[in-house]
């Protein structure tokens, strides 16, 4: 459950795009809070809710987030409570907005880092997640350049003291605004070049892309529903659910992306050789030279229609698996298929989807399937 807190203090602006405030809230911790009417939209709002929503089920390191009631007599008695446009300065708006929890414990409340030298990378404790971090944002399309914090932790490595790195900032999931997922290499990534060194293949995101074909879409989607103030998504049940259907179908494709990431930036992934391919053949007892036409890309493709009658499964063109995607993670690789009519090798994929078969418990609004989800908002 997302917790609702009070605003009863603005300390200072934050740096950024959204013109977020640093904001003393009643529970007592400090939270970094956007505004429905912050420069970015209104939808960035319920990005950051539904990015560290997602990113709790790959168990990536993501900022606490909360829903903070801003009380118009607070902006008004404020200064420092403007959104500042090119043409004009306008006070925040007031009501339900987003924060993320300020993870500052004293006494190092001034002690967080948005950037480490590369001497110092070696003390994040949790560097080995940065790979499951950049699955999470090739799936969501984030746009932006992947931003982090280092929170000091008690342990210390030599003479300096360990960090932490949590993912902050995602607002830009989705495409921002747009809730749509173009697929371009140069975002999402964080530039550091130790960030990736040792990633050496697909295998180094296994845990991480295992998660997400295994992750229940439709029990976030819920959670997304009964959570997330309605006017954050402008009241648009249907809007919401499409965006998770779209998640779902993008699931297939992370692999590829990822390769494609490689290879658009080998100077970012030192160790991952470019034909990689037959190290995640070899596991499978595959010949190297025809893994390309044999990869089976997700377990989450939809069912074809013209071969749902026959039994079968979705049929995809060998031609359109231009990488291994993730077929290691899946654990089958089958045969390619000759179609009879074309001649073209395809690769038959059964259909499973992980959806919930269980009845729904939360009311008519519950939904069990992403499919049922989008039939809910349709009608």
């Amino acid at each position: 459950m997302i917790p609702h807190v009070r605003a009863l203090e603005c300390i200072r602006r934050m740096c950024g795009g959204s013109q977020s405030k640093l904001m003393r809230c009643s529970d007592g911790e400090l939270y970094v809070v956007k505004f429905q009417n912050n420069p970015q939209g209104i939808r960035i709002l319920a990005n950051e809710v539904i990015a560290a929503l997602l990113a709790s089920i790959l168990r990536l390191p993501v900022g606490q987030t909360a829903i903070v009631d801003v009380h118009r007599d607070l902006i008004r008695f404020t200064d420092k409570m403007i959104i500042e446009y090119p043409e004009c300065r306008v006070p925040c708006r007031a009501g339900l907005c987003f924060g993320s929890l300020c993870e500052t414990p004293p006494p190092f409340y001034r002690a967080v880092y948005d950037f480490l030298p590369e001497e110092l990378f070696a003390n994040v404790a949790n560097v080995s997640d940065l790979p499951g971090i950049l699955v999470f944002d090739k799936w969501t399309s984030n746009m932006d350049n992947r931003q982090l914090v280092f929170v000091p932790t008690d342990d210390q490595a030599g003479p300096y003291r360990q960090y932490r790195a949590v993912m902050v900032d995602n607002g830009h999931c989705f495409n921002g605004t747009k809730w749509n997922f173009p697929d371009a290499m140069r975002w999402g990534i964080y530039f550091q070049r130790s960030a990736y060194k040792t990633v050496n293949g697909l295998e180094s995101m296994e845990p991480w892309l295992e998660r997400l074909a295994a992750a229940r879409l439709e029990d976030v989607l819920n959670r997304a529903l009964e959570e997330i103030p309605s006017e954050w998504y402008r009241c648009n049940r249907k809007a919401l659910c499409r965006l998770f259907a779209k998640l779902d179908t993008r699931r297939k494709c992370v692999g590829d992306l990822l390769i494609q990431t490689r290879r658009a930036y080998p100077e970012l992934f030192p160790a991952w050789p470019l034909r990689s391919y037959s190290h995640v053949g070899a596991r499978h007892g595959v010949e190297p030279r025809r893994i390309r036409s044999r990869a089976l890309a997700s377990r989450s493709v939809p069912p074809d229609p013209k071969r749902q009658a026959s039994g079968g499964g979705a049929v995809i063109g060998a031609d359109q698996l231009d990488a291994l995607s993730y077929a290691h993670v899946v654990g089958r690789i089958l045969h390619p298929l000759r179609d009879e009519q074309t001649g073209h090798d395809q690769v038959s994929v059964p259909r499973e989807r992980v959806v919930s078969q269980a009845a729904p418990t939360g009311g008519p609004n519950q939904v069990t399937t992403l499919d049922a989800a989008l039939k809910l908002a349709s009608n």
